[in-house]
């Protein structure tokens, strides 16, 4: 059986294709150095685990102006975060919990953020499930979800 292509394949294969890959956000594999760059060139940006789905392993991190690493989303195992770390190493923690029993976690990516919004101006996200069926790429599902309005 043919495993699952990941977040990182799925990245290089679409960047083949230049009508596809000026739409696709940048993506790099996770290092401590690509997140600080990365930081640098935009306001927040996503860590996702490289072949996990349905929301989980997903973090979004942004630096504050002090130097702190601001990280929300869900552990591997679906646990919600919400933390604030002074440094970038302890981000390694959260993403391979068992690094002190030697086992990391697998590969992750790093991609920037991208602000959508619709019409009235609420943010919203997109999501497509495509799979590969006797050969052909077919759009199993696709769906969009609105955020909710921001508090006052």
């Amino acid at each position: 059986m043919k495993r699952a292509m990941g977040k990182w394949e799925q990245n290089v294969l679409l960047q083949q294709y230049p009508f596809v890959a000026k739409h696709i956000p940048e993506t790099l594999l996770y290092s401590e150095s690509n997140l600080d760059y990365c930081l640098k060139r935009y306001q927040s940006v996503y860590v996702k685990h490289d072949t996990t789905g349905q929301g989980r392993a997903i973090l979004k991190i942004h630096k504050s102006i002090y130097g702190n690493y601001y990280v929300n989303g869900t552990t591997i195992q679906g646990t919600p975060i919400r933390k604030s770390l002074p440094k970038v190493n302890e981000i390694q923690q959260l993403l391979h919990p068992f690094i002190k029993l030697g086992r990391e976690s697998g590969l992750y990516i790093i991609q920037e953020n991208i602000h959508s919004y619709n019409q009235n101006g609420q943010p919203f996200i997109i999501r497509v499930h495509v799979q590969k069926l006797k050969g052909n790429w077919v759009i199993g599902g696709c769906t969009e979800q609105s955020a909710p309005p921001k508090p006052a």
